[in-house]
């Protein structure tokens, strides 16, 4: 008949680890089922305003707006307001409303305050304004600046640089820019 196998008892302090180990995990998993079990947060009502254009290139400054530019302003804009609809934390509120005040006040980076007025006017409780700032046709920034309707604070700056005057590399910018720092906000940062 074979000998019994023995094995070595486990070390002293072993068995009180591996305990701590599982009730560590239980807590981890009782957590997560606590905040699973919230209701989410409401979405913040949001007027994305439509991009704008600082073009300080020496071809922006002798030849004017292009065509196939302001076509990306209205692409990005509509992204915008797509990519924080599908995240669930943002609802966007139309500009219809108040798009004759919008006409004559624009450009928002330049009214001293009028955005928070316009997205108080139909509702919102931030506005984003975007701007794409080009440098030239390899250098360009895309920031999004977020501000507080009832405070008039602004409560985020979501820039990035990019490289390429092409549809692919301003979406790819405002894409970073929405996953890597609007979204990657905890949502108390960006109320």
């Amino acid at each position: 008949m074979p000998a019994a196998t023995t094995f070595p008892a486990a070390a002293p302090g072993r068995t009180a680890r591996a305990g701590r180990a599982v009730v560590a995990a239980m807590l981890l998993l009782f957590a997560g089922a606590a905040a699973a079990a919230e209701p989410p947060a409401a979405p913040v009502k949001v007027l994305v305003f439509p991009f704008e254009l600082v073009d300080s290139s020496q071809e922006g400054e002798s030849d004017g707006a292009r065509a196939d530019q302001q076509a990306r302003l209205e692409l990005l804009t509509t992204e915008l307001a797509t990519l924080l609809r599908a995240s669930g934390r943002y609802e966007t509120v139309a500009l219809d409303a108040a798009r004759a005040d919008y006409d004559r006040l624009g450009p928002m980076r330049n009214c001293n305050g009028c955005d928070i007025d316009i997205a108080r006017s139909v509702g919102a409780e931030q506005g984003m304004v975007g701007i794409v700032q080009k440098v030239s046709n390899l250098i360009l920034d895309v920031a999004v600046y977020v501000r507080d309707v009832e405070t008039g604070r602004v409560v985020q700056v979501a820039k990035t640089s990019i490289r390429g005057n092409t549809d692919e590399s301003w979406l790819r910018g405002l894409r970073f820019v929405v996953d890597k720092r609007i979204l990657a906000a905890p949502p108390a940062a960006a109320d």
